[in-house]
């Protein structure tokens, strides 16, 4: 071990804040009674626990100050650490660990205390390094809570990732199956009885087959959909677009459900003109929700699709029915993908039950709001914003 002359260790001392408020008499008498300490990288110099009032001066390295093996603040020349026994006297709160070969100066709480019954700028240097390690620990408080809440949005985002993978699986393993396996079933009917069968039941089997395809493939849309959207690779483009041209697109698609029910369109649009929105989402809304109001209204019923300008900054578009409506128990469960529930039509249409969400989540990215308004047997509306 190397002996450093006095001059040297009073110079060392001279750097803290601790001491530099005392006199030159004080700093030759701790530097007297100072001893010199060399400390190996990973070697522990202060244990969390410890009862020791050494305080040590950092001449040359670097340590860190860890608890529970985290760390949490890095000390190096200059620095002097193990004060807060010299203030209470209690049990050391971290770890002290030289993260590079280091040369210390340690002196004990007698030295200290001794030289301060003649000497109070010791107690003012002590006052400065525990409130400037105070307004520390207050500033790491911070970031430690910031961090919490960082992991508890990821807690929350992994539980809500975990939920879609679960009804993902669940929709893949019954939902999916079901239609595939009617298929199956009739297909080999119709395979093992066609000499024996009517054209009229050939007919009606063909279309209950051409209905469950219909079915499968609206489901594979839905999950394609779901999935590129909760796993990011739903691209979003919002731009300005023309509403009345969205509209009339999507009503050209949905024509022949209508029609196939005898169902009347009732257009209601006070407002056509831009909107900022991403073009195929919007579609993607309108399209489920009046595929919807067709799957839920009576043959001879009608569907209205209406627009209006709303506080000068977005426009409402609502798409409502006269179909059989939904009690206060059912539109609670609307947009939740906990509760998703699958309905009938009143011809027996199928549903997945996936529609409305992909319809919540697309309006909520393009800043708009949906909601729906219902009673059963008097129909329903469903109504979202879209800015300008």
């Amino acid at each position: 071990m190397s002996i450093l002359p006095t001059e040297n260790k009073k110079s060392i001392l001279r750097q803290s804040t601790l001491l530099r408020s005392a006199s030159s008499e004080t700093i030759s008498n701790l530097a007297e009674n100072a001893i010199e300490i060399e400390a190996a990288m990973g070697e522990t110099i202060l244990y969390q626990g410890d009862v020791s009032n050494e305080f040590y001066f950092i001449s040359e390295g670097e340590v860190e100050v860890s608890v529970a093996t985290h760390p949490i603040k890095t000390l190096v020349k200059g620095d002097v650490f193990g004060l807060y026994p010299l203030a209470d006297f209690g049990e050391r709160s971290a770890d002290i660990i030289a993260t590079k070969p280091s040369k210390l100066l340690k002196l004990t709480g007698e030295n200290f205390f001794k030289a301060a019954e003649t000497d109070p700028g010791l107690i003012k240097g002590l006052a400065l390094e525990i409130s400037t390690n105070s307004r520390n620990l207050l500033s790491l408080h911070q970031i430690i809570a910031t961090q919490r809440d960082e992991i508890e949005k990821q807690k929350m985002e992994l539980a809500e990732l975990n939920k879609t993978k679960d009804k993902l699986f669940s929709i893949m393993g019954h939902d999916l199956r079901s239609p595939v396996a009617s298929i199956i079933t009739l297909i080999e009917i119709l395979i093992s009885d066609l000499d024996d069968m009517q054209p009229d039941d050939i007919r009606s089997m063909l279309n209950d087959i051409s209905q469950l395809s219909q079915i499968h493939l609206k489901l594979l849309e839905n999950l394609l959909q779901w999935a590129r959207l909760h796993t990011g690779a739903t691209k979003v483009c919002i731009e300005p677009i023309l509403l009345s041209d969205v509209l009339d697109e999507t009503l050209d698609f949905c024509e022949y459900k209508l029609k196939a029910k005898d169902i009347t369109l009732n257009k209601k649009t006070e407002y056509n003109s831009t909107v900022r929105a991403d073009k195929n989402m919007v579609q993607t809304v309108l399209r489920n929700l009046i595929t919807n109001a067709a799957k839920f209204t009576p043959r001879g019923g009608t569907v209205t699709l209406s627009t209006q300008l709303f506080n000068g900054h977005e426009v409402v578009v609502t798409v409502s029915d006269t179909g059989i409506g939904m009690n206060q128990a059912q539109t609670d469960r609307l947009f939740r993908l906990d509760k998703v529930q699958s309905r009938y039509g009143t011809e027996n249409e199928a549903g997945t039950g996936l529609g409305l969400i992909i319809c919540h989540d697309f309006i909520k990215i393009i800043g708009g709001k949906i909601w729906v308004e219902s009673n059963e047997n008097q129909g329903s509306s469903f109504s979202f914003t879209i800015p300008l």
